[in-house]
């Protein structure tokens, strides 16, 4: 890095018991910086420049859309299994019949189409947080850009696909579902693994 300041001039001007201070200061700073980070660097990602943003990275886009949607499926089932509860008329806890919801029945256990869309939603879950860290760190051990558009999006297309079969109860869709999004959870922990220890 190499830096110059450099002041052309300064002029004080006095009078009629005034003072005028006119002052031209010119600074000129040239800086150079060249930073060529090569963590994360393959055959088909380029070395990436300190202003390059995140979302120019396309393994990271991968990671994020598929992040955006499976966030997505994990807030409707949320919202769903409210909904359907409301619209029951049941809550579990004693304190919600004065407050937020009068006129409610209290019941020991959810309704069943309640129940449902909360299974589904754990089942979710269960899979959607170790994907988020393990793609995250796919992402951070510079693996590949194709395996994980792939990956990931097939991914995304397996869990949106079990939503739907488990609310609709669909088999052996569900099942099938279940078992592909696992075995590419597995996939992906193996590429991780491979990346960050022997790659």
């Amino acid at each position: 890095m190499a830096g110059s300041w450099r002041t052309r001039g300064a002029a004080v001007k006095r009078g009629d018991g005034r003072a005028a201070v006119s002052i031209r200061l010119s600074v000129r700073l040239s800086v150079r910086l060249s930073i060529r980070l090569s963590i994360g660097a393959g055959p088909d990602r380029p070395l990436v420049e300190p202003m390059q943003t995140w979302t120019h990275d396309p393994t990271f886009r991968a990671y994020a859309l598929s992040m955006i949607v499976l966030c997505g499926n994990l807030l409707y089932l949320w919202a769903r299994s409210g909904a359907l509860r409301g619209r029951s008329k049941t809550v579990m806890n004693q304190e919600d019949l004065g407050t937020v919801a009068r006129g409610a029945t209290l019941v020991p256990t959810d309704p069943a189409e309640v129940a449902r869309v909360l299974r589904a939603h754990g089942n979710a879950m269960a899979l959607t947080v170790p994907f988020a860290l393990l793609g995250l760190l796919y992402v951070m051990a510079g693996g590949p850009a194709l395996p994980a558009q792939l990956g990931f999006g097939a991914f995304v297309a397996t869990r949106i696909a079990h939503a739907y079969a488990y609310l609709h109860e669909l088999q052996p869709w569900r099942t099938i579902s279940f078992a592909v999004s696992g075995v590419l959870a597995l996939a992906l922990l193996g590429h991780v693994t491979w990346l960050v220890a022997f790659a």
